[in-house]
């Protein structure tokens, strides 16, 4: 069982994930980026991310949180 790490504004979008996948995997949802730590994402084995987001788009948001390591 793989523990999947989904962060998107759109809160139907997770609902989507987390049904699609909750039966076979671990789902951890956020709906922005504010709280999520380099900790927690180190902590899955995959990350499920959206690349347009209000407050920071995706690709900066992870490149930000990999030099945090």
């Amino acid at each position: 069982m793989a523990k999947i790490l989904a962060i998107d504004d759109d809160m139907s979008m997770l609902l989507l994930i987390k049904n699609a996948l909750e039966n076979d995997h671990n789902i951890t949802t956020y709906t922005g980026l504010s709280n999520v730590s380099i900790r927690e994402i180190n902590t899955h084995d995959l990350l499920i991310l959206d690349v347009m987001m209000p407050e920071l788009d995706g690709f900066t948001f992870l490149k930000e949180k990999r030099r945090e390591n």
